[in-house]
């Protein structure tokens, strides 16, 4: 018989494929990460087709009306989410264009969020961390911004193999941050064996995006010398 409290300790893994803080679930290396993001980041901004529906996508969940659903109808779950909600609108940017960063995890195949906390001290605070639309002195969000995924260095993992935390070296320092995820949310288009990186919308076009951009190239000079 095992122990009590051999019960709540788990006995495999998941099987991600990784070393260290690195994840090699994808085959190409060109597409494994720091340098999936060039790519990615490529194929959204210069491919027209590829462009117009991640706008799209984008533009359609950010006009999505955003509410909060209260637990029951006790004055308790009234109050909680009546703060939600406020909390939602109360940030230095606004809730639509928190989604949007939230988005490009649809490009990159995951988002990575800081949470920066303020005391609602009301809108006369001088000091900006502080200011609110309510003077009720509760904690509440200041904002949600993004830890940019062209930054990530490695992942941080516990020995269970559960995501600890997300390392980023960024401009203009280039210092070594760790983020832990209590003080993050992460966001994913996909969870398979937990990898903390998911999946890209655009991995499976990424085939005929190649070929499709070196046929142009090869094209293009062709004209080039044809009118030379």
């Amino acid at each position: 018989m095992p122990r009590t409290a051999d019960i709540f300790k788990p006995l495999g893994f998941s099987g991600l494929n990784k070393y260290g803080g690195n994840v090699y679930e994808e085959f190409l290396p060109q597409l494994r990460w720091p340098r999936a993001g060039a790519i990615y980041k490529e194929m959204a901004s210069n491919d027209p087709v590829v462009g117009a529906i991640l706008y799209l996508a984008e533009m359609l969940i950010r006009n999505a009306e955003w509410t909060v659903e209260r637990a029951g109808d006790s004055p308790k779950d009234i109050e909680a989410a009546d703060f939600l909600y406020s909390c939602m609108h109360d940030m230095d940017t606004s809730w639509a264009d928190t989604i949007s960063e939230i988005l490009s995890m649809l490009t990159y195949g995951f988002s990575f969020h800081e949470i920066v906390y303020k005391i609602r001290r009301g809108p006369d605070e001088s000091n900006g961390k502080y200011r609110s639309k309510y003077r009720d002195g509760k904690i509440g969000w200041r904002r949600m911004p993004i830890r940019s995924q062209e930054t990530l260095w490695e992942w941080v993992f516990d020995e269970d193999g559960d995501i600890k935390a997300f390392v980023q070296v960024a401009l203009p320092s280039y210092k070594r941050i760790e983020i832990p995820l209590s003080r993050g949310l992460l966001f994913r288009t996909k969870v398979s064996r937990d990898n903390p990186e998911g999946k890209s919308l655009l991995r499976n076009a990424y085939r005929p995006w190649y070929f499709k951009k070196r046929i142009e190239e090869i094209e293009g000079i062709g004209i080039e010398r044809d009118l030379a």
